[in-house]
């Protein structure tokens, strides 16, 4: 970069960047940098930072997509904003911490995808299933463990779950037996994450996630949801805490239950 790409970056607003035809964008190596870092919620920012070299400083920037139709991440960019308006919408007024990893292809499944990003804790990789059973829709979250949903996994976890004081009947154990899994409309095989649209969540029973005991703010990551090669390569890292509280802010306690699951 010259001297005139290498000057700090201005604090300004992403809405006049973009009016002004891009006037806070940094060129770098054919490409264009974000260079405001009141970004949040600018539908050209993309995931990935660039670290530049600074003297003996260093500064992280996202690559931006304006001017850039072409990128496939735009739309999955635009996808994460049109699904998560209300998770970002959350983190952003309370000031909670996350960050978009991605790795260099998309991983099949988390033992891949821990290897991708990094060699990342497996058993701080977040897995998520959800279940039918009769005419209800459940979903159980969990870190990532060798542990099974078993049948009597399932029964212990609703059984838990009411000497906690969960309302309503629990499905039988027939119902449980005959549970089909199910993929929300949101997302496909390889991007299953805890954190449905708002749709998608009214329409389950219960969300079930597992009481694991991490340190304060222990981080967790998982898929983004979303659909094509480009959504299975992103991940969220959040802390554990942060997911549970996004989930109970927007389906409430009654149905975002928390609960020892082995």
């Amino acid at each position: 970069m010259d001297n005139g790409e290498k000057e700090q970056a201005v604090t300004s607003g992403w809405r006049y960047c973009i009016e002004n035809d891009g006037t806070y964008q940094l060129p770098w190596r054919g490409r264009n940098l974000c260079g405001t870092t009141d970004n949040f919620g600018c539908p050209y920012l993309h995931p990935l930072t660039v670290l530049l070299q600074r003297g003996k400083q260093q500064q992280q920037f996202n690559v931006c997509q304006f001017k850039d139709p072409g990128s496939q991440w735009k739309s999955v960019l635009e996808d994460i904003w049109n699904r998560w308006g209300w998770v970002l919408a959350i983190l952003s007024k309370e000031g909670r911490e996350y960050d978009f990893q991605v790795a260099v292809k998309a991983p099949k499944g988390n033992l891949e995808r821990s290897s991708l990003l990094n060699d990342y804790p497996l058993e701080r990789m977040v897995r998520t299933q959800y279940f039918s059973m009769e005419s209800k829709a459940y979903g159980f979250i969990s870190p990532e463990s060798p542990h099974d949903l078993t049948l009597r996994t399932v029964r212990r976890i609703f059984k838990r779950a009411q000497k906690q004081g969960m309302a309503g009947e629990p499905p039988s154990s027939l119902q449980i037996y005959r549970r089909s899994s199910f993929i929300p409309p949101s997302m496909e095989e390889e991007t299953v994450t805890p954190l449905p649209t708002e749709a998608e969540i009214s329409q389950l029973e219960r969300i079930f996630i597992h009481e694991q005991i991490f340190a304060d703010g222990q981080e967790v990551l998982f898929p983004i949801g979303g659909k094509g090669s480009h959504a299975q390569r992103v991940s969220m890292k959040m802390g554990y805490d942060t997911l549970y509280h996004l989930l109970a802010e927007n389906g409430g306690t009654e149905k975002i239950v928390k609960v020892p699951f082995w």
